[in-house]
């Protein structure tokens, strides 16, 4: 059964490039603040805008749902 649609917070989002032998992962997370965003590359953090963090080519998305209305 398919599962109703709902609003959501985009938390995190993680991209690959690359081959499934040789790619490279790089996460984006929400924290710090309402619009706040930091892209993970290996050892390398910095903050980006949520427009570029949800721009990216995303390979795995986190979101928090909202309470389903009755």
């Amino acid at each position: 059964a398919l599962l109703p649609l709902r609003q959501g917070l985009a938390l995190g989002v993680v991209e690959h490039s690359g081959s499934y032998r040789d790619g490279h992962y790089i996460a984006y997370t929400r924290g710090g603040g309402p619009n706040s965003w930091h892209r993970f590359s290996d050892s390398k953090v910095s903050e980006v805008t949520e427009e570029e963090a949800l721009a990216a080519q995303a390979f795995l998305l986190f979101f928090r749902c909202a309470a389903a209305s009755s």
